[in-house]
């Protein structure tokens, strides 16, 4: 999920990291990295669409006053108004002509992506986004930073599932290669 903690830490600046909705708005509002792909749609979507977690409660429990949280919209219409091209399956990535995209904003799952053995077909492979995070970044001439998490395989620790763990470790790995 791309409000997790691990990538937030490079693209936001919230006092807390269970601040999703807010790490989200840093992305899109302060920081505006040039390429975003993971899971976390629930935190761009505004509160009428399902699975959203953009409620006026939730907004209300992060700290915004009844009136911000009833105004507050969600962030995907925004993204695209930044020029960033919005995805949210494999064939919509693929799609894409990365070499010519200037802000690309791939949001795969609403919330974590899917284990690796759980994985969807229209969902990407970690190693499919890397190879497609690759080549956008690579036409920029004076170089790149690309951070990857492999996360499920932390979740697959914590719930002490050798078997998941194994094989996100695996997927990981691919990509690695």
């Amino acid at each position: 999920r791309i409000t997790h903690a691990t990538p937030a830490v490079f693209g936001a600046h919230s006092s807390s990291r269970y601040n999703w909705d807010d790490i989200a708005k840093d992305y899109l509002y302060q920081v505006q990295p040039d390429l975003l792909l993971g899971g976390g749609l629930r935190y761009w979507l505004d509160d009428i669409e399902p699975g959203s977690h953009r409620t006026v409660e939730k907004l209300k429990e992060q700290g915004l006053s009844e009136e911000d949280a009833q105004v507050d919209d969600g962030l995907i219409d925004d993204a695209q108004r930044q020029g960033y091209a919005v995805v949210y399956n494999q064939s919509e990535l693929d799609a894409l002509n990365m070499s010519s995209e200037d802000k690309v904003l791939g949001l795969f799952a609403l919330s974590h992506m899917s284990y690796e053995i759980e994985r969807p077909p229209e969902e990407p492979h970690i190693a499919h986004m890397t190879q497609k995070a690759l080549e956008f970044l690579e036409k920029d001439p004076d170089g790149f930073f690309l951070m990857v998490e492999g996360a499920r395989i932390d979740h697959a620790g914590h719930a002490n599932n050798i078997t998941l763990n194994v094989r996100d470790t695996i997927a990981f790995d691919v990509f690695a290669q």
